[in-house]
């Protein structure tokens, strides 16, 4: 007696080759029969289950986008000076140059 045969949707119609390296092989059919299934149902639900990632690598040969990127650069820098003056001596200087132009100020303020 034959087996029944299946839905149309559950037939499998469509073939992927594929080439495997001996090491990469083996891996796999270790893996499916750890799982306790043929080797074509496990890539088949490995392969629907993982997420593919796209890489693309965009090259763009434009002037302004050059310049775009010179003056990030050269944000960037500032940006990093920020702290080193933040903790270091010369700003030191400028909050003593404020400071006695604050405490003349409300000199003036507390005489009027």
């Amino acid at each position: 007696m034959a087996r029944p045969k299946k839905d149309k949707e559950l037939q499998h119609k469509h073939q992927i080759m594929l080439r495997l390296t001996d090491m990469e092989y083996e891996i796999v059919s270790e893996n499916a029969k750890a799982a306790h299934l043929p080797l074509a149902e496990y890539v088949r639900k490995q392969v629907m289950k993982q997420k593919v990632t796209a890489k693309y690598e965009i090259v763009a040969d434009l002037p302004e986008l050059k310049k775009l990127v010179a003056e990030f650069g050269k944000i960037g820098s500032n940006l990093n000076q920020i702290p080193s003056l933040r903790w270091g001596r010369p700003l030191q200087g400028i909050l003593t140059a404020a400071a006695s132009i604050h405490k003349k100020c409300a000199g003036q303020s507390t005489r009027a």
